[in-house]
């Protein structure tokens, strides 16, 4: 009983004391608190909003896990295995399918072939085409987003 009339308390100051402009109090709070509660506390938008990047077109990403993209064949997509700290340089403008289509830097990517090669693999070299897939979000028109938990922003 006395910690709920306390936090009653201490929410109806924090209230009275952010309409007054000071918010010393609850600032001290939020600051005491560790990083995975504070991240938990949120709600599900938010918490994609501190996961995710939109793409503005032309910079540098490097993979932060072992990830995947696609080739840029429309019919037959074919797999692409990206290697953790493999660089890309994402395109300038999506499609209106909302892919993105980068440019490896350098780094290991392997393509995992499809159609007359079937079941070959096959190593890029830098200035090959990667679709973005793991860890990206599409939208229409638009470049879309990186997860901030897979992909880098370096420049």
């Amino acid at each position: 009983m006395g910690k709920e009339r306390d936090l009653e308390l201490l929410e109806k100051q924090i209230l009275n004391d952010a309409k007054n402009g000071d918010t010393t109090v609850l600032a001290e709070i939020l600051e005491s608190l560790d990083e995975e509660y504070i991240f938990n506390s949120l709600s599900d938008v938010n918490q994609e909003r501190t996961n995710f990047q939109h793409l503005k077109g032309g910079e540098r990403i490097v993979a932060l896990v072992n990830t995947n993209g696609v080739s840029n064949s429309y019919n037959t997509p074919e797999r692409i295995d990206i290697e953790k700290g493999t660089i890309l340089r994402c395109p300038n403008s999506g499609t209106r399918m909302g892919d993105a289509f980068a440019t490896l830097v350098r780094g290991n990517a392997v393509k995992h072939c499809r159609g007359y090669n079937e079941g070959e693999k096959q190593k890029l070299k830098g200035g090959d085409t990667v679709g973005l897939s793991g860890g990206y979000k599409s939208a229409p028109y638009s470049l879309g987003s990186i997860d901030l938990r897979v992909w880098e922003i370096i420049d």
